[in-house]
């Protein structure tokens, strides 16, 4: 018989999995990122040689000139240079707190829930981060927008 306490523990048990699953997924993304990074060879790598074998590119035909993050499966553009560059630097959980709140639009309730935290301890690293984003940025020159 199922009692109240008894769907609970499953509960708890089920979104444990689903949290370690999506884990494990978000760090086979990043080693698949890692693997191609070290096979990838830039443009100017390649010599004059293969100028002639590249087809002409508009730079429209990219949606940005900057890899997206990825948070909980989904892609994040950045298309500000400045901010790109001061979310790169954040450390993962920093990062992630951040590009779940503004972009995928969660509140600190559905965040902790997606990383396994408590609300609080969410507030307190996406306060963190914003300090790290404003000292990286403003480190960098960036004001509105970086004009």
């Amino acid at each position: 018989m199922l009692t109240p306490s008894l769907c609970k523990e499953r509960i708890r048990s089920f979104n444990a999995l689903v949290r370690r699953t999506m884990e494990d997924e978000v760090k086979d993304f990043y080693k698949m990122i890692g693997r191609r990074t070290k096979k990838s060879v830039t443009f100017s790598d390649l010599g004059e040689d293969y100028e002639d074998c590249l087809p002409e590119l508009e730079m429209d035909e990219f949606n940005s000139l900057f890899d997206p993050f990825t948070v909980l499966g989904c892609p994040v553009d950045v298309r500000d240079e400045y901010l790109h560059f001061a979310l790169k630097q954040l450390d993962d959980l920093r990062r992630k707190v951040i590009l779940m709140s503004y972009w995928l639009e969660m509140n600190d309730r559905e965040i902790a829930e997606a990383l396994g935290y408590k609300r609080r301890n969410v507030n307190r690293i996406k306060n963190s981060a914003y300090e790290k984003l404003r000292k990286s940025l403003e480190g960098n020159g960036y004001e509105n927008g970086g004009e």
